[in-house]
């Protein structure tokens, strides 16, 4: 069995409805806790999208042509920026464009922090200043985490930048402060490296069917996230693969959606390979069987895979997503609990009242 795996509805043709397809993600059912120890927590998280053919790729991970056009426009400047001020000794194109990205991303959470604290934004997470880095400074401590084969680490610490260093966290220590900022940028539309996923699976399900103005078809993933993270450490595979899960504490949009982020400190030998940032599931297809049973003695057999996949897709198509957000709705789910603030408190009233309002007439 594949270590991925498109799921299918329960109906003749296989595909879902909306009613069998919220049934499948409800949390409780059976499937769900098949691999929990004990019946312990559920280890499975959730990711929703809009387009059920978009690949598993963080925003600022994406092919160029796909950016945000502020960022692509920051990512330009960057990569002009990054010429001047570093000779790229011994680094490939693929690495190269990697650092460009890396660099645009800590700019913009800097930035991001700054703002913040200059409109003195209330959170219970104490902000920084958010000091300006020199380009050439975070160019030149992330080309060297490159050289040394070291993984690429989140945005350099707020708090003092040290080239030599400090300029990094450790990846291992996923409550430290500048992972809670970049998880605050993040869901306020600043492009990172982090993949959002929720322990919710109706949350997921919200923001796959949430945007009304697109007709596509929607697709829900969940990931096995205790196999994921055992799969990465007990394997001779290195991609720096790990899950974040950042405090909540003063991130109110992370809290209600129960979030938590998937991320690849180290993706540099695929993205030089196919010469684009790998899906999430083109990460996991570097593990071979040989390696997943040495990680997974207890799920395999003869080097076979016989456990269920750790990654699976299920796709909803686009007449039943208009269904799917009112039995949502119905399930207490909408913008206004997952993102709640007042504005969203009235965009969502309005919309129920416009619906209720068209099945009664």
């Amino acid at each position: 069995m594949s270590i991925f795996e498109i799921v299918t509805g329960p109906t003749v043709s296989d595909d879902f409805t909306a009613k069998s397809f919220l049934e499948y993600f409800r949390k409780s059912s059976q499937h769900w806790w098949e691999t929990s120890s004990a019946n312990e927590d559920c280890i499975w998280v959730f990711r929703g999208q809009s387009n059920a053919a978009w690949p598993l790729i963080p925003v600022a991970a994406r092919q160029y042509h796909q950016l945000p056009e502020t960022f692509k426009a920051i990512v330009d400047l960057c990569a002009e920026e990054a010429q001047k001020a570093y000779e790229w000794p011994e680094l490939s194109l693929a690495q190269q464009q990697m650092i460009v990205r890396r660099t645009a991303e800590t700019l913009c959470v800097h930035r991001f922090e700054k703002v913040a604290f200059e409109v003195n934004f209330r959170s219970e997470m104490t902000l920084g200043k958010g000091a300006r880095y020199p380009i050439a400074d975070i160019v030149s401590a992330f080309a060297k985490r490159v050289e040394a084969r070291q993984p690429l680490e989140r945005a350099m610490d707020p708090l003092g930048f040290e080239p030599e260093e400090n300029a990094y966290r450790s990846a291992g220590r996923l409550g430290c402060r500048n992972y809670e900022i970049t998880a605050l940028a993040q869901h306020h539309r600043v492009p990172t490296f982090f993949l959002d996923w929720s322990e919710d699976p109706l949350a997921s399900l919200f923001f796959a069917s949430s945007d009304s103005t697109v007709q596509e078809d929607i697709a829900v993933w969940a990931l096995d996230a205790g196999a994921f993270e055992d799969l990465q450490l007990m394997s001779s595979v290195c991609l720096g693969l790990t899950i974040v899960r950042p405090t909540p504490s003063g991130n109110e949009f992370l809290a209600a959606q129960s979030g938590l982020f998937s991320y690849c400190a180290r993706p540099e030998e695929i993205w030089e390979e196919q010469g684009s940032y790998p899906a999430l599931d083109e990460h996991l297809n570097c593990f071979k069987k040989e390696q997943i049973s040495e990680a997974f003695p207890d799920r395999s057999k003869e080097g076979v895979w016989i456990a269920e996949p750790i990654l699976r897709k299920a796709v909803l198509r686009r007449e039943h997503v208009s269904e799917l957000r009112t039995l949502l709705y119905r399930e207490g789910i909408s913008l206004a609990h997952m993102m709640p603030t007042l504005d969203n408190v009235s965009v969502t009233s309005m919309d129920r009242v416009l619906s209720n309002l068209r099945s009664d007439s």
